[in-house]
Parts: structure tokens; C-alpha cells; sequence
């Protein structure tokens, strides 16, 4: 399918610039402003809550979630600046939309009630993330959970919003100053659909705070 069949306007966008390597760089975000056949148009991007300069020439990594189909990537070129009451950018793909399982992903500092329990003893654990990604969280726990432990659970979003997860404990240290174990959590075995909700709602507060003027 086209690019532009599988996107609407308003799709939410992950940037990542292709020259730039380094998996801790911050999220780059933007939106499909407009779609006119094969032509696309996003909106002005922004860099933890300011505006970030594209170029024309500049090629991109773009990121999107589609419900019940996943996550894709394509790569694309910057084509023209639209120079309207908003600036926008017509983007020209260099390929086709590849459905992706991604590891490394952009870490989201919040706090959300989890709760997990090792798979062999059933315990449930009542814990508050640190921070959540498409690929994994980390939260505070009560408890240690040794590495390589297989855990299941509910994040919860709010009471009425939450996704079942599961994955294998990576990290687990004591912190001194909550008095709490940190767990980190790499996820495995957990739908493309849930994993898309994860980056929608990254998405969804990384917006929100901006409009607020909180980041």
C-alpha cells in the first residue's frame, strides 16, 4: 500500500534524524498535517517541547502507529516549507511503509500504576513506573525481582484505560532514597496493538504537556 493510502491527516509522527545515531538523542515529534494524492505535508516538529528546524535535503526516519496493523517506519526526504499561518513540510518518501518490532525506543518519564507478578509464584506487586517506552518501562517495587525473571502484569493508563504486558526483568537495583527496588523491564511477547497504545499515549502527554508550556 501507498504511504499516503496508509496515513491520515493527523497521524502522529516519530522523527528521528538519520545522521544522528545515538539512541538516547530525545524525541523529535510531529504530525500529517495534509494529504493531497502522493503528496504529504507534516506539521512543524518539535524537540522536548521546542520547535526543531527541518531543512530542505534533510532525510528523516519517520515513525507511525496504526491501530490494529502496528508500528512503521518509512524514509523520506524534505521536498519544500510551506510558509502558511503554520509552517509545514512536504516530505517525499523514499520507500515503502516496513512494519517494525522495535527495541530502542524514546523512554517517557511517568508515573503509572503497574501491577506484575513473577509468572512461577503468582504474587502480585503493586508498583509506579519510572518511565515506559514501546520496548519496556522501569518501575518502583517493594520487592527485588532478580534478573532474567519472567513477569506478567497490567499497566494502567487510568482505572478505566490499561494494557496487559509481560517481559523479562533486565535490571534491578535498591534505591537508598525511596527505599525502593528500580526494575527494569524489557518487553517480549506483547501485541503490536499494545505496544502501539504505549507510543499513542507517549504521544498523547508529550502533546499535552507542550500545550501546557510544561516542557
Amino acid at each position: 500500500m501507498e504511504i499516503a493510502q496508509l496515513l491520515t491527516v493527523g497521524d502522529k509522527l516519530e522523527l528521528q534524524v538519520r545522521e544522528i545515531t545515538s539512541k538516547g538523542q530525545p524525541l523529535i515529534i510531529s504530525q500529517v498535517a495534509d494529504i493531497q494524492g502522493n503528496r504529504i505535508y507534516i506539521a512543524a516538529a518539535f524537540k522536548e517541547g521546542r520547535p526543531y528546524p527541518l531543512s530542505l535535503g534533510q532525510r528523516l526516519n519517520i515513525i507511525f502507529y496504526k491501530e490494529e496493523k502496528g508500528v512503521f517506519y518509512f524514509f523520506a526526504e524534505i521536498k519544500d516549507r510551506i510558509n502558511n499561518h503554520f509552517p509545514a513540510y512536504e516530505i517525499q518518501p523514499l520507500g515503502e511503509a516496513i512494519r517494525i518490532q522495535r527495541r530502542d525506543f524514546y523512554r517517557f518519564e511517568t508515573a503509572l500504576k503497574v501491577v506484575v507478578q513473577d509468572i512461577y509464584d503468582y504474587k502480585p506487586v503493586t508498583g509506579v513506573t519510572k518511565d515506559i517506552s514501546g520496548g519496556g518501562m522501569k518501575f518502583y517495587a517493594p520487592r527485588e525481582f532478580g534478573e532474567e525473571t519472567p513477569l506478567e502484569g497490567i499497566l494502567y493508563f487510568d482505572e478505566e484505560n490499561y494494557v496487559a504486558i509481560s517481559g523479562m526483568v533486565a535490571r534491578c537495583q535498591y534505591e537508598e532514597e525511596r527505599k525502593e527496588y528500580v526494575v527494569r523491564v524489557s518487553f517480549n511477547n506483547i501485541r503490536e496493538a499494545v505496544r502501539g497504545k504505549i507510543i499513542a499515549y507517549i504521544f498523547d502527554r508529550q502533546r499535552s504537556l507542550r500545550k501546557k508550556g510544561l516542557i
